[in-house]
């Protein structure tokens, strides 16, 4: 019923398309047609490479690492989605495109972390030292609309998602993650063949967190409030009071994008991101104690060619990202309200990277690469500490596609290596933990060392006798080596249908 309700709905709003179904598959598997989509534009579907597509699937997802690459991640995870995919050409002037995401798993062993989506909201996170799993559902949508009138284009998309973590063993986190971005963009041709257009973002953000604990002997541990390289507010360890927290997120974005109006020719984007989040204590007045500044720029620049019998792609790509700690000093209430005293700019980190990145496709051949310089650091202000690392990313992969009758069959080769330079990590042991300073060390060790990986990708696509369907599977996995004895291995299975 529902497979036949989304092919009769995507019949009725695209015009007639006599290019088979396993053609618009084999578009999306190039990484040369990847490159010829406009990275932040909100008319992207409008002047992708792509024509009408729709693919929905289930997907099991796992990773296992011997040592955690990021603990507060945990050591690895089992997740179960659902992936329901749409790009709609109306007519040659406009494009409607959506989403629809499920995610239902498993993070395994988290260690020092209770906060959900760490990579948005660190240094400033809840913690203990005894961690353990977490269960984790999640529910995404998007969708999005453009066209365009002679020389001027417009475009506006939404996304919205939303996420559950919890664990049903001391110490008992439970997080409520509420996350909805709007875009505009509007452009016009500037040059012959070619657009330029500008987007504007906003993005709003909420996470709600309580720690419990329900053994009747005890809290098992502390919650910690962890303030970056293992610091943390002292002041709020606590087993009760100051274990409700709540992130309160606003950004927004804009950027630019010059693409040509057909596939082939040079493009270029460039876009800066600001987000600030600020925590607060709901139990104490809703009192903010942190905010953290995240900014944020990409840029990027290359060149798309199709030719007949050989296609290429090739371009530059850097981003920076800074992140900036401020921490209050609060009162103790005496007024019936939390005050703020003073103010201090606390932490501080920098993520940046730049490289070159390119791909050809020969007949049934295509063949990619990409080579990066990566430079991370970070410090606090008091009590001081640091810590640096820097490396190189080298990664490459080499596909096979073939067409055999009513099949599609693909192969892929991976392989990625990481040289690790070196790096520095300064803590000052008679401030910090003794599980904190060597969780920290752990981690360090492993962060500068080299690894290596590879892996490998299949791909069997049929399409059904006198239907505009198909039906696909995808196998895949990775393994990554550190230089210390303890692999890792990424692992997934897809099945769906597309038409």
């Amino acid at each position: 019923m529902i497979l036949t309700a989304l092919i009769s709905l995507f019949c009725a709003l695209a015009p007639e398309d006599t290019v088979s179904v396993l053609d618009k598959s084999a578009e999306r598997l190039s990484p040369v047609l990847k490159a010829a989509v406009p990275q932040r534009s909100a008319a992207a579907g409008l002047f992708g490479p792509y024509r009408s597509y729709t693919s929905a699937a289930v997907r099991w997802d796992g990773r296992r690492e011997g040592s955690a690459l990021l603990p507060q991640e945990g050591d690895g995870h089992d997740e179960g989605q659902v992936d329901i995919r749409t790009l709609v050409r109306l007519d040659t002037l406009s494009a409607v495109t959506g989403t629809v995401e499920y995610i239902n798993g498993l993070k395994r062993n988290v260690r020092w972390n209770t906060s959900s989506d760490f990579l948005t909201v660190f240094p400033y996170i809840l913690a203990d030292s005894v961690g353990g799993n977490l269960r984790k559902e999640q529910y995404a949508f998007s969708g999005g609309y453009s066209s365009r009138k002679g020389w001027f284009h417009y475009g506006v998309t939404g996304a919205y998602r939303a996420l559950h973590e919890y664990r049903n063993i001391d110490p008992r986190p439970r997080n409520i993650v509420s996350d909805l971005s709007v875009t505009a963009t509007a452009g016009l041709r500037i040059l012959p063949g070619y657009r330029l257009d500008a987007s504007a973002s906003y993005r709003r953000y909420s996470q709600s967190q309580n720690v419990e604990f329900y053994n009747q002997r005890g809290a098992n541990t502390v919650v910690f409030h962890l303030t970056g390289l293992g610091s943390q507010y002292t002041r709020f360890a606590s087993t009760s009071v100051y274990t409700t927290t709540r992130y309160a997120g606003n950004g927004g974005s804009v950027a630019l994008d010059f693409f040509p109006e057909r596939t082939e020719g040079w493009r270029a984007a460039l876009s800066c991101d600001l987000f600030d989040v600020i925590h607060h204590l709901p139990s104490q007045n809703e009192a903010p104690y942190t905010e953290l500044l995240t900014r944020t720029g990409n840029v990027r620049a290359g060149y798309v060619a199709r030719r007949k019998t050989v296609s290429w792609q090739g371009g530059l790509h850097a981003s920076v990202q800074g992140r900036q700690g401020i921490e209050d000093v609060i009162d103790n209430g005496s007024s019936g309200h939390m005050m703020t005293l003073i103010r201090f700019s606390m932490y501080q980190s920098l993520e940046a990277s730049a490289g070159v990145s390119g791909a050809v496709e020969w007949k049934d051949w295509a063949v990619e690469g990409d080579v990066s310089y990566r430079h991370f650091s970070a410090s606090c202000q008091y009590p001081a500490r640091s810590l640096g690392l820097d490396g190189m990313d080298l990664s490459a992969s080499a596909a096979r596609t073939e067409r055999k009758g009513a099949w599609l069959l693909r192969g892929v080769l991976q392989a990625h290596y990481v040289q690790a330079f070196g790096g520095n990590l300064s803590l000052p042991r008679e401030t910090l933990l003794p599980a904190l300073d060597a969780f920290y060390g752990d981690m360090f060790d492993r962060w500068s060392r080299s690894s290596a990986g590879a892996g490998v990708s299949l791909r069997a696509e049929r399409a059904l006798a006198g239907s505009p369907v198909s039906v696909f599977g995808d196998l895949s996995g990775r393994g990554l080596w550190l230089f210390n004895g303890k692999p890792a291995i990424y692992y997934s299975l897809t099945i769906g249908f597309s038409f």
